[in-house]
C-alpha cells in the first residue's frame, strides 16, 4: 500500500462546510489523487469542565470497494495512540458522518487528531488540531487571587493564635499568711502554663503546671511568712514562643496573730468540737477578785486567758481535768468589757471558745453577786471538793443537742430571769441568729443553718436576773439534709 500526498479540495457549499453542524475548512478536506475518496475532519466542541473533544469526521467514498478509517491522537511524545481498537468503514459509493470523542484531560496533552483513511490500494491522511487553549479569565484570576490571600490570612490567624499569651493574670496585691494565694488566670495560643513562687532571695516555695486554660491558681503559703513579700510567675510556653508575667506579692500576720503575739497560746481552732460548755460565775466579775471557769472540754491540756476587747492580755489560769478553773480579775480591769478565752488541745487538735463579761469595782458588788471563793468548799459527806456556788439558777435547755440542717432547735430559759439574750454563733464566733428572751418568756426557737459537713455551732445566751448576769454555752452539732 502506498500513500498518496492528495490534494487539498475547496468545499463547494454550506452542506459540505457543515455536515452534522461540524465546522470544516478548506484545511479540513483532502481527496485521493485520482480516486473518488474525499476525508475530512473538525473540531466540532470541545467541554473543558468534562475534559472531552468532539471531532467531526466525513468520509465521501466514490469507489466500489469498503474504505477504512483508523483514528488516532497525538500527544506530547509524538506516539500516535488509536482511539477505538476497531477501525470506522465507509461503505462503498457512500458517505459516512459521525463523531469521534477523545479525552483532554489527559496529564499528556493532546497535541492532534489523526484520521488515516485506506482503500483500494491507496491511502490518505488528515488531521485536526488539539483544542485551544484558552487564557485564564480575569475573573478567575481575581478569584484565585483573592483565595489565596484568604489562606494566607487564615494561615497568619492561626499562627497568631497559636502563640502562647496570658490573657487574665490579677494576683493580690497582700495575702495573709497561712492562707492559701489565689489567682485568676487565663491564657491561650499552644502550649502549657507553669508557675513558680520564690521569696525575695530567691527560695522556691512552689512550682507546678497547671492543665486547665481558664480558673484560679491556689498556692498554700507558710504560716511562718508574716511581713514579708514572695515573688509570683507565671510562663505560658509553647513552640511559638513564652510569655511571662510576674507580680510581688506582700505577706501579712493574721489578725488573730497580731491581737496575740504576747500569748502564742491563744489561737483559731482548728477542731472546735473539743468544747461542749462555757460558762463563768459569778456574773458580773469584780474586779481584784476570783471567777469560776466552768466548762466541758474533750481535752487533755489547755488554758484560760482573760483579755479586752483589743485582745490584750490580762491574766491567766491553768485548764482543769475537772471542768473548773478560778480566774483572778485584775484591779485595774474594772469598769471593762473583757473576754474569758478557753484553749484546749488534744494531739494535733486544738480548739477554742470565749464568753463575754463585765468587770465591776470592788466597792459597786452587789449581795445578789456573791463572788465564789477562791478555793472550794470540802463536801461534808466525802471531804472532796464542792462544785462552785452559782449566783443565778437560771440556765439553757437546747430541745435536741444535734439536728439536721434547716431544723428548729427550741432553746428554753430555766430558772427566774429577767432577761436573755440568746445568740447561735458558729465556731469562730461569727453571728448566725439571735433574739431577746423577756422575763415572761420561757424560751426562743432558733433554725440550724445550712452545712456540706456536720458542724459543730453554740448558743449562747446571756441571762440577767436582778442586777446578776451570767453567760451560759452550749453546743450544738449539725449535720447536713439529705
Amino acid at each position: 500500500m502506498s500513500v498518496h500526498g492528495g490534494t487539498l479540495v475547496p468545499l463547494p457549499g454550506p452542506e459540505a462546510l457543515q455536515p452534522n453542524g461540524a465546522p470544516f475548512s478548506a484545511h479540513g478536506g483532502i481527496r485521493l489523487a485520482d480516486q473518488g475518496v474525499f476525508a475530512f475532519v473538525a473540531l466540532a466542541w470541545h467541554d473543558r469542565h468534562k475534559g472531552v473533544a468532539a471531532y467531526a469526521l466525513r468520509v465521501v467514498n466514490g469507489t466500489s470497494e469498503t474504505v477504512l478509517c483508523r483514528c488516532f491522537e497525538i500527544r506530547g511524545g509524538e506516539v500516535p495512540v488509536e482511539v477505538y481498537p476497531m477501525p470506522l468503514v465507509a461503505a462503498p459509493n457512500g458517505v459516512m458522518d459521525t463523531f469521534v470523542f477523545v479525552r483532554t484531560d489527559h496529564p499528556d496533552a493532546l497535541s492532534r487528531f489523526v484520521v488515516d483513511v485506506a482503500g483500494r490500494g491507496a491511502a490518505l491522511r488528515v488531521e485536526a488540531p488539539a483544542p485551544a487553549k484558552r487564557a485564564p479569565h480575569v475573573l478567575a484570576l481575581l478569584g484565585w487571587g483573592l483565595s489565596l490571600l484568604l489562606l494566607l490570612a487564615a494561615a497568619g490567624a492561626a499562627v497568631i493564635a497559636s502563640i502562647p499569651r496570658l490573657t487574665v493574670f490579677e494576683p493580690p496585691t497582700s495575702v495573709v499568711a497561712g492562707t492559701p494565694l489565689e489567682v485568676p488566670y487565663a491564657f491561650g495560643g499552644v502550649g502549657s502554663l507553669q508557675y513558680d513562687l520564690a521569696t525575695d532571695d530567691g527560695r522556691t516555695i512552689a512550682a507546678d503546671t497547671v492543665e486547665a486554660r481558664v480558673g484560679i491558681l491556689r498556692i498554700a503559703l507558710p504560716n511562718d511568712g508574716a511581713h514579708g513579700s514572695y515573688r509570683l510567675r507565671l510562663r505560658a510556653v509553647g513552640p511559638l514562643g513564652t510569655d511571662v508575667r510576674t507580680a510581688s506579692v506582700a505577706m501579712l500576720a493574721p489578725p488573730q496573730q497580731a491581737n496575740t503575739l504576747a500569748k502564742p497560746g491563744i489561737s483559731s481552732p482548728d477542731d472546735a468540737t473539743l468544747i461542749g460548755e462555757l460558762n463563768v460565775t459569778p456574773a458580773p466579775a469584780q474586779a481584784g477578785r476570783d471567777v469560776h471557769v466552768n466548762y466541758v472540754a474533750d481535752a487533755t491540756s489547755g488554758k484560760i486567758w482573760l483579755l479586752d476587747l483589743s485582745g490584750k492580755a490580762w491574766a491567766s489560769a491553768p485548764y482543769s481535768s475537772d471542768g473548773t478553773s478560778l480566774l483572778r480579775i485584775p484591779a485595774a480591769a474594772a469598769g471593762r468589757e473583757m473576754r474569758v478565752v478557753l484553749q484546749v488541745e488534744r494531739g494535733p487538735q486544738r480548739a477554742m471558745s470565749s464568753v463575754g463579761i463585765v468587770v465591776e469595782p470592788n466597792n459597786a458588788a452587789h449581795p445578789a453577786a456573791t463572788i465564789a471563793q477562791s478555793t472550794p468548799a470540802q463536801s461534808p459527806t466525802t471531804g472532796e471538793a464542792a462544785p462552785p456556788r452559782q449566783t443565778m439558777s437560771a440556765g439553757i435547755e437546747l430541745s435536741q443537742s444535734s439536728v439536721v440542717a434547716g431544723q428548729s432547735v427550741h432553746v428554753r430559759i430555766t430558772g427566774p430571769h429577767s432577761d436573755a439574750l440568746v445568740t447561735l454563733t458558729d465556731a469562730r464566733g461569727q453571728v448566725i441568729e439571735q433574739g431577746d428572751v423577756s422575763g415572761q418568756e420561757r424560751g426562743i426557737t432558733l433554725t440550724a443553718p445550712a452545712v456540706n459537713a456536720p458542724s459543730a455551732f453554740y448558743v449562747v445566751a446571756s441571762i440577767t436576773s436582778g442586777v446578776s448576769q451570767a453567760s451560759v454555752v452550749r453546743k450544738l452539732v449539725v449535720t447536713p439534709a439529705p
